[in-house]
């Protein structure tokens, strides 16, 4: 090989890692200061979550603007302990469901003790247990809306940090806790959220959920707000075991679908 040949290969072999490594500098987009500061408080949101063990709380989920009509809602009471494949390992929420201002609560009991499910539908007067958590029907479902799932996850807030767009909004009270606000835009089109956490602990106190209308891209919230913070008390285990009430009825039959109640 001549001697300007073999320059010229050396310079292409020296320089074309280069040319990838700018490459790839051109497309990471460099985050702000405040974003960055951002995912800074949500490390540590996220480091205080995970040392919960157990939560007590009282909850309220609600919506707003086009979800207002479609979703109900609840008001209630909550009890998690540990966590299992990233969802309580124990739970129990006491809720009342109203479908729209001015109907009649339905109340509700959905727990479990680790190792069966169950509902307990008190208009109906019926227990719904099984090993199966399918048995807990829509209406389980739907109550699971009280639960602020982060309190018993292996990773509160992953999808945060990694989110494509994270900023403080400043700060709100939600009930007796002062809160900053942090909104997040998550990667991958997943949508968006308003996260409070309070200044204090820095446990999440309420999440507004962002959702758009892909018809009309009106946007809505499904809110969740925790009031009456409790951690790392001992829980009486016996709350999650099935206590069917006197003149109840017990079944193994998976409770109806809401929709045919309504």
């Amino acid at each position: 090989m001549c001697r300007s040949m073999l320059k010229l290969s050396l310079l292409l072999i020296l320089s074309s890692p280069c040319a990838a490594q700018d490459a790839m500098a051109d497309a990471v987009p460099t985050k702000s200061p405040e974003h960055i500061r951002a995912v800074e408080l949500m490390k540590k949101v996220d480091a205080a979550t995970k040392a919960v063990k157990s939560a007590h709380y009282t909850a309220k989920s609600e919506a707003t603007s086009w979800l207002k009509s479609r979703v109900p809602s609840l008001e209630g009471e909550g009890w998690m302990v540990g966590a299992t494949k990233n969802t309580p390992a124990k739970f129990r929420f006491d809720a009342k469901v109203r479908n729209k201002v001015g109907d009649v609560p339905h109340q509700l009991r959905l727990a479990s003790d680790g190792n069966v499910f169950h509902l307990i539908r008190y208009n109906e007067k019926k227990v719904h247990e099984d090993i199966d958590p399918s048995v807990m029907g829509s209406e389980g479902r739907l109550v699971q809306r009280l639960a602020m799932r982060e309190y018993t996850h292996a990773t509160p807030f992953n999808d945060e940090i990694n989110g494509d767009v994270v900023e403080l909004k400043g700060y709100e009270r939600v009930g007796n806790e002062d809160c900053h606000v942090v909104h997040v835009i998550y990667n991958r089109g997943r949508g968006e959220a308003n996260w409070y956490v309070s200044k204090k602990d820095l446990l999440p106190r309420r999440v507004d959920r962002i959702i758009t209308n892909q018809t009309t891209q009106e946007k809505g919230k499904q809110i969740l707000i925790i009031t009456n913070l409790i951690v790392n008390t001992p829980i009486n285990e016996d709350i999650f075991k099935t206590h069917v009430p006197e003149g109840f009825e017990k079944t193994d039959e998976f409770a109806p679908d809401l929709r045919r109640m309504q």
